[in-house]
């Protein structure tokens, strides 16, 4: 995947995925997800479309065909939650499990 490639190279190790695919749905319509920024991301090497935090975020789903953000960014209309968190819960307000993708060099 075209998007998890430019973010490995700018030096991103962690991805989180998360979307429609991972239910029971016949046809899943998304692919949601977040990344982890550490300050050893070169931000310069980042793709600008995974700096668009403000939605719709029309270019990056154009490009990549995903909405990918930062995972410790809060979410106003979550409740205060980051992105990461956010993604851990149904629409029920239920823990459940999102993929994780190591990507580039591990500590």
């Amino acid at each position: 995947m075209e998007a998890l490639e430019n973010l490995s190279s700018a030096g991103v190790r962690r991805i989180w995925i998360n979307g429609s695919f991972i239910t029971d749905k016949d046809e899943p319509e998304d692919v949601d997800g977040c990344w982890e920024y550490e300050q050893s991301v070169d931000v310069n090497k980042l793709d600008e479309v995974f700096l668009e935090i403000n939605p719709p975020r029309k270019a990056m789903k154009e490009k990549y065909g995903v909405n990918f953000l930062i995972s410790t960014m809060m979410l106003v209309d979550a409740k205060g939650k980051t992105v990461l968190d956010f993604f851990q819960l149904d629409r029920n307000g239920n823990r459940k499990g999102i993929l994780l993708v190591e990507v580039g060099e591990q500590r």
